[in-house]
């Protein structure tokens, strides 16, 4: 949630960041920042809520984020990642390493809770009831 409203306080500057990538069409660079905006937002909504699905949602997000990284990194950008806003100003392969960190947190946290109750906590589960809950 604090990189989705650190991003709200300048979102011309993250579809700058975003553009500055090359991987969306200069079209749907505006449309693609605001997704990327609103979805960091309501996964952190929910995982703050502890809803279904949303540690897996935001593992996902993090895949996506480390993919772009990764790519920007290769082909050797010497720019601000954009992740948290103007206020901060990360290098790439840095934030990199934070993203690969923070996915490792999610294993972690999805790891230990099965081993404790035998399942995924709910905010890592996926939406569909399991056979035990829809009797």
């Amino acid at each position: 949630m604090v990189a989705a409203v650190s991003k709200l306080s300048a979102p011309h500057q993250f579809t700058q960041r975003l553009a500055d990538f090359g991987l969306v069409v200069d079209a749907l660079v505006v449309p693609a920042a605001w997704t990327v905006i609103i979805a960091e937002l309501l996964i952190g909504i929910a995982l703050v809520l502890g809803w279904r699905g949303s540690l897996a949602a935001a593992s996902g997000l993090i895949v996506l984020f480390i993919g772009v990284l990764t790519y920007g990194t290769l082909l050797g950008l010497d720019i601000d990642c954009g992740c948290f806003g103007p206020a901060v100003h990360i290098q790439l392969r840095t934030q990199l390493l934070v993203d690969f960190g923070l996915l490792a947190a999610c294993g972690i946290i999805l790891l230990t809770a099965r081993r404790r109750t035998g399942s995924a906590p709910a905010a890592a589960s996926s939406a569909a009831p399991t056979q035990h809950e829809s009797r």
